[in-house]
């Protein structure tokens, strides 16, 4: 009973916010272009350079088994810390490399292709999804927190690793042996001109979509910001537009975030968070990728909170040992 008033309650507030925003753009037609510009922006000069390439090279890996060198190599070490099997680490590195959310895809494409197990699939979905270190370095590090090493930054967003590893374990009590597929593995598909095709049509439709989602959030999140509220100018204020901007939208919420005049360990903690989080834009741009492969989104947003609450003390303690 509980639960179904939950579900409606969540359905109603959906609804409220979905109809606010839509007299939103009919009411303010200049600025919903201006937002929506300002998200496809974001998107082109980006995330598009950032993630396509390294969708559609981390798809030919997969399907034509090309990755099988670098697993090999790596796999002996991060397999053993982790759990995994071969094809779970290279989905590993891939999300912790490529950023959002080529975790997930990676891990999709892997499990679509019986590479790997849906009970491995559902243990990574914990913990392979990060901010890309491009992004980390040069947008948050470089541009929007800069100070006197990136390395409290990068300390914040990648060492939460190891408690979520171990919460994960404890959650899946993971098993390599369990983490192989019943099914043989299928031989590598050869590289072909159709092949090519099919993996640009499907990365750039995803881009597609990833657009679409950054677009409509910043556009809500700025919406948000020119809100008139009152009191909107006292600290707690801004606090709080900032805080619910970064949830929404995780590049909108650091740019707002490191333009407030809060000490720098609580600028520090709510950037690191929003980055760590990852926000919802991601989490709909992650439920995109995921499509056919069985694997849910709904723990996604559980162990993202994770991350971004285990970012604040790791952010703390680097930012108290380095220089300043």
């Amino acid at each position: 009973m509980r639960t179904s008033v939950t579900k409606h309650l969540l359905s109603f507030i959906v609804k409220i916010i979905l109809l606010s925003f839509f007299f939103l753009i009919l009411i303010h037609p200049g600025l919903s272009i201006h937002f929506a510009a300002d998200g496809l922006i974001l998107w082109y000069q980006t995330v598009v350079p950032t993630l396509l390439p390294c969708m559609i090279l981390s798809s030919l890996l997969v399907q034509t088994n090309a990755a099988k060198g670098l697993i090999s190599f790596l796999h002996p070490i991060i397999g053993r810390l982790l759990g995994t099997s071969p094809n779970g680490t290279y989905c590993f590195l891939i999300g912790l490399l490529c950023g959002y959310p080529m975790g997930a895809k990676t891990c999709a494409d892997m499990l679509r292709s019986q590479k790997i197990s849906l009970k491995e699939g559902t243990y990574l979905m914990a913990f392979i999804h990060f901010p890309s270190p491009m992004f980390v370095i040069g947008y948050i590090a470089s541009s929007h927190l800069v100070l006197f090493s990136p390395l409290p930054i990068l300390a914040a967003v990648y060492l939460p690793l190891i408690p979520m590893v171990f919460l994960a374990k404890r959650t899946f009590r993971p098993q390599t042996s369990c983490f192989s597929p019943n099914a043989q593995e299928p031989a590598p598909i050869n590289l072909t001109p159709a092949l090519m095709d099919e993996i640009i049509a499907s990365c750039s439709s995803i881009m597609i979509k990833i657009g679409i989602f950054i677009m409509l959030f910043t556009m809500l999140a700025k919406f948000i910001l020119n809100a008139p509220i009152p009191s909107g100018d006292t600290p707690f204020s801004i606090l709080f537009t900032g805080i619910f901007c970064g949830l929404l939208e995780m590049t909108t919420g650091i740019g707002l975030a490191a333009q407030t005049e809060l000490p720098i360990l609580i600028k520090g903690c709510l950037i690191c968070f929003f980055a760590a989080f990852g926000g919802l834009s991601v989490a709909m741009q992650t439920q995109s990728v995921l499509s056919g492969s069985g694997l849910s989104i709904k723990p996604y947003f559980l162990w993202q909170f994770l991350h971004g609450l285990f970012s604040i003390p790791f952010f703390l303690l680097f930012y108290t040992v380095t220089p300043h």
